[in-house]
């Protein structure tokens, strides 16, 4: 095995002045959100809610939900309770497939939806993201029973995807952020992912096959591409100036990725 890249900086080689301009209007935009939040915006479902704070969140626009381990089984149950929420984040081993037949019941139209737990996700449970019609953002931290079927249930109209596995997806017109975490990228997986508009790309504590890039140049809307505590080795670097406008960082100092290859030889297999 080759000795991978440590850290690299490679800055685009062409400026796009429109995207400079978006990116300070947005920042102003976040600086603003951030100023002005309120509290009572957020539920953080840690444990059951007594009634008399769930007759108080009903009178509250209750914008994003948290659910863990020792919330109520039935949180989303009463569509009076969390009615205009916008993001569920789920994080339950016992309860997430409960909660997501209650979200897909009852909350539908939310735009961001985080699902967090060790155990592989169910067929069923993946089968509930056909109902969520709005959705802008998904974040499958978790491992998936059946990756097949994530071309046909993923929403088309996703932008901000994150990924536990660099699993098949299907065609994303909209797609404009992907990160993919502790995991071996496969082969091909940039060869065939069809997002045409992809401009952010995060990889993180992920092992990257030899030739893994050898296609990431058609990506020519790609701003920047992270890459943090992963293997990448200096000819897939090299690819990565194929990208005109993007700015991509490679930072690998840490340790805690060439322990995990370590004790997972698998990762290696075929490089």
């Amino acid at each position: 095995m080759a000795e991978p890249v440590r850290n690299e900086y490679i800055q685009a080689s062409r400026n796009d002045p429109w995207f400079e301009l978006g990116q300070s209007i947005m920042m102003q935009w976040c600086m603003g959100a951030i100023l002005f939040a309120d509290d009572d915006d957020h539920c953080n479902a840690s444990e059951p809610i007594p009634l008399a704070e769930r007759n108080r969140l009903r009178k509250l626009k209750i914008e994003t939900i948290c659910a863990t381990e020792r919330a109520n089984e039935f949180l989303f149950h009463d569509p009076s309770l969390f009615k205009g929420a916008d993001t569920a984040y789920i994080s339950s081993e016992q309860f997430n497939l409960t909660y997501l037949r209650a979200l897909a019941l009852n909350h539908s139209d939310i735009q961001g939806l985080g699902i967090r737990q060790k155990q592989p996700l169910s067929d069923e449970a993946l089968q509930c993201l056909k109902s969520f019609h709005r959705l802008r953002y998904l974040g499958l931290n978790c491992p998936i029973q059946s990756p097949a079927l994530l071309p046909e249930v993923l929403p088309r109209d996703v932008e901000q995807l994150e990924l536990a596995r660099s699993w098949p997806l299907p065609e994303l017109p909209k797609l404009n952020q992907l990160k993919i975490e502790s995991c071996r990228i496969d082969d091909h997986f940039f060869d065939s992912l069809a997002a045409p508009h992809l401009q952010y790309l995060s990889l993180y504590g992920v092992f990257i096959p030899r030739g893994c890039f050898r296609t990431i140049g058609r990506f020519q809307n790609m701003k920047n591409v992270q890459i943090d505590d992963s293997y990448v080795e200096r000819s897939d670097v090299e690819s990565l100036r194929l990208l005109p406008y993007a700015n991509s960082s490679i930072r690998t100092q840490s340790s805690g990725y060439g322990a995990a290859v370590r004790e997972q030889p698998e990762l290696q297999a075929r490089d």
